[in-house]
Order: C-alpha cells, then structure tokens, then sequence
C-alpha cells in the first residue's frame, strides 16, 4: 500500500485539475534528437488563482466530454548522463527492454496500464488516453555552463549537440536539455517540470497528446516493476491533486527531507497542479533553482499559495538497480518469474515443439545436459587444448566412487558404455569436418531431420577421436556452425537421448564442475524445461555497429551458455526463424537474435561466474587456473 506521511486535507468536492489539449513539439525523423521550435508561452506570468479556474474548467470539461472512468496518466521523464556512453547506452537499452515493454509481454492484462513513447505517442496512437505513461529520455549537454531560466533556453537541437558534445545519437526517444550542472539530478528535477508543465500548456506545437495527471523523473538506473507500481499506488488508479511521491530515503539532512518523509531524487513524481506552480521562476517568495532544498521550499510555497495541503506519498514498485546494466536484466528476470503466476494465460499452454519425450532420465532427480565444446581441426594447438581439457574438467569424477560417469561422452552414451541417468554433463567437442578447400561444401546444416546428413562418419575421417562430432560442413566460427550444432543437438533429444538443456562452450573456458552442479540442482527438469535460456548477460549498446541488426535487449556470452529444447527447434526451423535476417557477424549475438524472436516470453537465467572462469587461450596459464581450482575444491570432488 501507498505510506502517506502528511495527511492532505482536500476534501471529496475539491476540483481535479485536468488538462485536456496539450501540445507539444514535431517529430522529425533522422535527428539525433528532436528539433524544437522556440516555444513562445511561459508560466511565470501566470496567476495561482487562474491556474486552479483554469483546471476547474478544464476538469469540467473533460467530466462532460468523457462519461468513462479516466485512468490517471503519468508523464515520465527518463535521466541519462552523456557521460560513460557505452554503460549508459546500455543501461538504456535494458530500460527499453524491460518495464517500458511490459504491456507487450503481457498483452491481456498490461494494456490497462500501457507505457508509450513520445514519438510512439505522436505518430501511431489514436487515442491517447490509451497510453497511461509517456515516456522520453532526457540527456542533458554537459559542455553549456551558462545559466537558463527562460523556458525557451531550456532545449537546444540536433546541431548544438554535435557541436558541443561531439556525438551523434540515433535515439528517437529521447529530447536533450540545458543544464548549469548536468550531473545535479535536482536541476534536472526541476528543468523536467519546467519544460514538460509548459508542454502540457500548450506552448509549443498543434498535437494533442491527451491528458495528463502526473509528471514523474526517474534515473536510468532504477527500475519500475509494473505489477506493483500500478496495483499498489493508489495514486495511479485514482487522480490525488497536490501530490509529492518519491521513493523513501533514510533521513541524512535537510536537504530531502520534509518533515518524515525523506526522498531519493533518483524517482520523483508531481500532480498536475503541483508541477504546474514549480515550473514558475518568478512567483513571490520561490527559490531559485531546483539544487538541495529548494525543491521542497518550493513545494511549501505552493501550499501557502494555493492553501492545499500536499500529501508526500512513498511509491511502492520503483527500485534503484546499482551495478552494471546486466544488473537491470538479472533483476528484471526475477522479477518476472516472481509475478508469472499472477499473469495466468499470458504464457501460452500451447506448444509449438511439444515437451513429450519418452525414455526421460535425470541424475538422481536433476536435470541433465548435453554441451557441445566448439573446436577446430586446422589448428595443431585445438588437439592439444582437447588433450589438456580431458584431462582436467572433464576427467573431474573419474576417480569418484559414487559417480565416476556424472561426466561423460555422448558418444559414450550412445554406444551405451554409460547408462543415461549415470551422466548429467554429456559432452562431445565440435569441429566442422568437411574439406574447407571445397568451396561446395556448406557451412551450415539445419534444413534436414537426418542426423547422418549432419555429422560425418567417423569411419571417413582420417585420425578420428573417439569423443569429437564431425558436423558435414566447413568449419567457420560465424557462418552456421553454432546453427548446425544446436540442430544436431535437437534431434539427439528427439531421436536418441533425452537431455534437458543443451550448451555450447568454447575451448579457452575453465568450467567449475561443483558449483556448476549446485547451479544445476535449481534448474527446471523435464517436463518443465520450457524456453529457457542461460548464460552470462551482455546488453546490447543502441549505437553500435550492428545496431539495426540487434533484436531484444540482451544474448548471452559464447563462452558457456544453453537452452531448453524447444528453443534449439525454434531457432534452427527456417519456417520460423528468420534466421538469414538476423544473423550477425558475432555467434554468440546471432544465437541472441534468434532466441528474442521466440513469440512467447523466455525464461532466463543469470550464469555466475563461479561456474566457469574465461578466457585463457595459452594452455599454460588454462592448466594453472584448473590447478587453483582444484585445490580449492579438493575435498570436495576428492581428486
């Protein structure tokens, strides 16, 4: 439930300010950011007495024009620093990704509470009241020092921002501001409501945007959950006047703090009537600037002003997510597999690749995996990594007395040397087979359900060993080889072997058995194995090179990751997945591609850093890093 720490004492018949036509600037496409005209309308001059009759009538208005129950609107305001571009951009993306499309992975439910963008607003959205929350970024100009006050002064365009920074941003949602101190999130505060009340008035531009309720500021790196954020405020389900809400903060001055109440600048949101008087500088009596605070001072010359009484509020469902943008995943993903049974239906029953295998074996009642260790032949040094690798990771259990197979070949397994519920980590290492002089010979084998048309027979092979898979194509790092395995991988489930998640792995990783092992003792087994996908995130960066390739938010690095089995039929399934379309110059990323084109929500799980450790190419400091390993984990595995 919404805390409310100073009872506001408006009573039921007290207007509700509503603000019907707004307008705001044009968007013009392939601008880094949007080209504003000079607004020509300030607040200053404006009077408390004619803003609450001009909200009185406007919210007379709009209780005669709209019998239906109006849903509060929130114009939100993201903040992020042009400094550190690369985290930034990343953390920007994950945001993208993650409560701003919420509505799209819960379309049955979320609709009610759908979060659009400002160009989304503008350009595609008939009704906009359909959106609840408005959302731009706000990057602020970290070279201009002078001060602004007149709200015109407040933006500046495309050109000053190549000029003055000397970058180029592709981001269509997002406006840029002036600011005296860019990295002073109050100023920023305060900037935010300027220009967004002066929008809302009307003062620039002929496209009605709705209306609006509350404006709210929000640090890219803080995260809103909207389950929460929209069922346990009380504030966005009913319009309060003369609200302050925030997220709590322990009490560490005066500076934000009003009476119990203290807030983190990183969220802050303000009814319409509030912000419509902060926005002024140059009432009676207010502070100038939006440092320390002042903001609070101000909010207490609007009570004495307007005689309301303003109700601080604590808002439930918004956390600050510190650490690396990956963080913001890790956490998102959490968050919604904690809700999924709130959401009943929004994940479909309906299986494209039905989960119905027979001959389903576990170790003692874990799930099982099939990893496929990528390596080459035309290199002498992958024969002596393969050598040095037997010998280490994979020979871990060999002298267990309980389990000496928990590691295992799947050739192996297939020759049935081991019984399947014997070994929960199958591997075999992967190495293209074919003649790389044969310009003929394919680099990638998917569009086939004939697993002899995929792998070569050893008995062709010149010097095979016994746990290497000879895929029937060149061999390539990029160009389909990761496809062929995955393909090959899915048809062993089908036709042979059943395993429940399947990986690939790069040779230059040291995998961590045992606490690998205790990972694995977490994850879903059959027949609940369903579009999931693991690893160790990398958000995507918008600006990157391969930018118009990038689908989703995040992939999972190519030194150790996996997926359930119906993710390894969707993505090798050319009917499906567009697999040409998205491919891209990195495997690891393409596998990323495809797997976020899966048309239901995927299940991700976050790969720690104790399981493995990477990269290390030279044998020498690979053997020395197992080593250290191993002695720390030597009671444990009883080398």
């Amino acid at each position: 439930m919404v805390a409310q720490h100073q009872m506001d004492s408006m009573s039921s018949s007290t207007p509700r300010p509503c603000i019907r036509r707004l307008s705001i600037l044009s968007v013009i496409a392939g601008l880094s950011c949007y080209s504003l005209t000079r607004m020509t309308a300030d607040l200053s001059g404006v009077s408390m007495d004619a803003i609450i009759q001009m909200t009185q009538i406007m919210a007379a208005k709009s209780m005669s024009s709209n019998g239906s129950k109006h849903k509060p609107r929130v114009f939100l305001g993201i903040s992020s620093q042009n400094a550190h571009r690369k985290v930034e951009g990343k953390r920007r993306r994950a945001i993208r990704q993650t409560y701003l499309q919420f509505h799209h992975i819960h379309n049955n439910t979320a609709d009610q509470h759908r979060i659009c963008s400002l160009p989304e607003l503008l350009s595609t959205v008939q009704n906009p009241d359909d959106c609840q929350m408005v959302y731009t970024f706000i990057f602020p100009n970290s070279k201009i020092m002078t001060e602004t006050s007149a709200i015109q002064d407040l933006l500046m365009n495309n050109n000053t921002l190549g000029e003055t920074n000397g970058i180029e941003s592709k981001e269509s949602d997002a406006i840029c501001f002036k600011l005296k101190s860019p990295s002073d999130e109050f100023e920023g505060i305060m900037k935010w409501i300027q220009w967004s009340s002066a929008t809302i008035q009307g003062a620039i531009g002929e496209s009605s945007l709705g209306q609006f309720d509350y404006l709210a500021y929000i640090d890219v790196g803080t995260i809103l959950y909207p389950h929460e954020f929209w069922g346990q405020n009380t504030i966005f389900q009913n319009y309060q006047p003369s609200v302050f809400a925030g997220m709590p903060k322990k009490k560490g001055g005066d500076n934000d703090c009003q009476d119990s109440f203290c807030f983190d600048h990183r969220f802050t949101c303000v009814s319409q009537d509030l912000a419509t008087y902060l926005a002024s500088s140059e009432r009676p009596g207010i502070v100038q600037g939006g440092v320390g605070p002042n903001l609070l001072e101000n909010v207490k010359k609007y009570e004495e002003s307007s005689g309301n009484e303003v109700s601080f509020l604590e808002v439930e469902g918004v956390r600050t997510i510190y650490g690396e943008p990956e963080q913001i995943m890790n956490k998102w993903e959490a968050y919604m597999s904690s809700i999924a049974d709130k959401f009943a239906g929004s994940d479909e029953d309906s299986e494209e690749y039905p989960n119905n295998h027979a001959n389903v074996a576990t170790y003692n009642g874990n799930a099982r995996i099939l990893v496929g260790i990528f390596t080459t032949n035309l290199k002498q040094v992958e024969r002596k990594r393969r050598n040095m690798i037997r010998k280490a990771y994979l020979s871990a259990y060999k002298k267990s007395k309980k389990s000496p197979n928990r590691i295992c070949s799947l050739q192996d397994l297939l020759k049935k040397k081991v019984a399947p519920d014997q070994c929960q980590f199958a591997y075999t290492f992967v190495v293209g087979g074919a003649n790389n002089n044969n310009s003929n010979a394919p680099t990638e084998q998917v569009d086939t359900d004939d697993l002899d048309l995929i792998a070569i027979p050893r008995d062709k092979i010149e010097k095979p060993e016994p746990d290497v898979l000879y895929l029937n194509i060149r061999e390539n790092m990029n160009d389909g080889k990761t496809d062929t395995w995955f393909r090959y991988a899915s048809l062993i489930v089908e036709q042979k072997l059943y395993f429940d998640y399947m990986a690939k792995m790069d040779t230059d990783t040291v995998l961590f058995p045992h606490p690998l092992f205790e990972k694995m003792e977490k994850w879903p087994k059959y027949p609940n194995n369903r579009r999931i996908y693991g690893g160790e995130y990398n958000v995507k960066r918008d600006g990157e090179k391969r930018q118009d390739l990038l689908v989703g938010a995040s992939y999972f690095n190519g030194p150790f990751y996996w997926m359930s089995p119906d993710i390894a039929r969707f993505i090798t399934d050319s009917e499906k997945c567009n697999r040409t379309a998205l491919r891209t110059s990195a495997e690891d990323m393409t596998i990323g591609n495809y797997i976020n084109t899966f048309p239901h929500r995927i299940h991700r799980f976050q790969l720690s850093r104790k399981t493995y450790d990477h990269p290390f190419k030279d044998i020498s400091h690979f053997q020395k890093r197992w080593g250290r390993y191993q002695r720390k984990f030597k009671k444990l595995h009883k080398f």
